[in-house]
């Protein structure tokens, strides 16, 4: 397990590169299995709840509960500091609704992986489209205005008649 003084330091080196007030920086505890131990995540949890103390840091996050059990052990027994989950289909942490994590004690989810596994699973469905029909699926796409809208070409276009030479 780290150790608070460990941990201290890694929210300390992460405080000067904070940019925007509003974000957040979490104190983490990385789950030890993935160096082949297994300290349960209560235990990650209690020794990284003195870094609540440290400057920087905001919300504990402690990586890859296993369980709703260790889910709500981790929020139970490092009480008094707002707890992270982090979320992610098919992974080691079970996905619950924001209203169960609320219950347990949550304040904040992420998502990390969500909109990148969404992006590639349209992409090989507009892939299979174009090859099958030469066209591409139409519940992925946007309309043309809305898609040059998001992209930003109108600002993209305003800009590159700043720079016309009229040629």
């Amino acid at each position: 397990m780290a150790s608070t003084r460990h941990c201290t330091a890694l929210r300390l080196s992460a405080t000067p590169v904070r940019r925007d007030p509003a974000e957040i920086q979490p104190g983490r505890n990385r789950d030890p299995a993935e160096r082949g131990g297994r300290i349960p995540a209560r235990e990650r949890a209690r020794g990284l709840c003195a870094v609540r103390l440290s400057p920087g840091a905001d919300i504990l996050f402690v990586e890859a509960p296993r369980s709703v059990e260790e889910l709500r052990r981790v929020c139970s027994e490092a009480s008094g500091v707002p707890h992270m989950a982090n979320l992610l289909q098919g992974g080691l942490t079970p996905v619950l609704s924001q209203s169960e994590l609320a219950e347990l004690g949550f304040k904040l989810a992420a998502y990390p992986l969500d909109l990148l596994n969404a992006t590639i699973a349209a992409q090989r469905r507009t892939l299979e489209a174009l090859k099958a029909t030469g066209q591409p699926s139409p519940g992925d796409t946007l309309p043309f205005g809305e898609l040059t809208a998001f992209v930003g070409f109108d600002e993209y276009n305003a800009e590159a008649e700043r720079y016309s030479t009229g040629e």
